[in-house]
């Protein structure tokens, strides 16, 4: 009963979470859409101009019984309404935070 009660948890720990996989099956030049029927909906999102981003936290697709829970920032980005890139948070310099402040030193 104890197995069965333990193979039930863990059923259910992974039920409905979105996990890495799923970017497999994401494509450069699909719509907004598209990448929502395949991923679900975004943790968040964020725009500015015709650039877009859907951020996801995705679990590992396989994870060994002992390990911990660790989400991954995960992103989708979007120009002009379609994929033009997507990955783990931190591998494209587009991912980068897009308020930081350039200083500009002038000549005196």
């Amino acid at each position: 009963m104890v197995k069965i009660s333990l193979v039930l948890l863990l059923i259910l720990s992974f039920y409905g979470c979105a996990t890495t996989s799923s970017l497999n099956n994401i494509s450069l030049g699909m719509t907004k859409t598209d990448v929502i029927k395949t991923m679900g909906n975004p943790n968040s999102v964020s725009a500015q101009d015709n650039v877009e981003y859907l951020k996801y936290n995705l679990s590992p697709a396989i994870r060994a019984v002992n390990d911990s829970i660790h989400n991954y920032d995960y992103f989708v980005r979007l120009v002009n309404g379609k994929v033009e890139s997507y990955g783990k948070v931190g591998d494209f310099d587009s991912t980068k935070d897009q308020t930081n402040i350039i200083k500009l030193e002038t000549q005196k």
